[in-house]
C-alpha cells in the first residue's frame, strides 16, 4: 500500500481482494490462493490438519490502458483426479473442468 501500486501474490494461500484508499487512489492487493488441493495429504503433517482458510483457485488480470482492471477471481468448489468431475465457479456460474 505505501508502494503506491497494486500487488498480486499467493503467499498466504487466501484468495480474496482488498482494496486500500489512500491520496494515491485504491490500489489492490490480490492474494490468488493455491493451486495444489488444499485438503490433500501433502499438506496434512504443515498444517497439522487444522483450518488454514486455504482456497484452491486462481485470478485472471486484465489491463486497458496501462491501468489494472478490477481482477476476477477463479474458485475451486470441487477437486477431482478425474477429468469432468472437478468444478470451478467464475463469473457466476459453475464449470466442470
Amino acid at each position: 500500500m505505501k508502494g503506491g501500486t497494486h500487488t498480486c501474490t499467493c503467499h498466504t494461500h487466501h484468495l480474496h481482494i482488498v482494496a486500500h484508499t489512500g491520496w494515491s487512489g485504491t490500489k489492490l492487493g490480490v492474494d490468488t490462493g493455491c493451486v495444489a488441493d488444499v485438503n490433500s495429504r501433502f499438506f496434512a503433517a504443515y498444517t497439522e490438519k487444522g483450518c488454514t482458510g486455504w482456497r484452491s483457485g486462481a485470478a485472471v488480470l486484465q489491463f486497458a490502458s496501462g491501468e489494472m482492471l478490477p481482477p476476477e477471481l477463479i474458485q475451486v468448489v470441487k477437486e477431482s483426479p478425474v477429468p469432468g468431475e472437478g468444478r470451478v465457479f467464475f463469473r457466476g456460474r459453475l464449470i466442470e473442468v
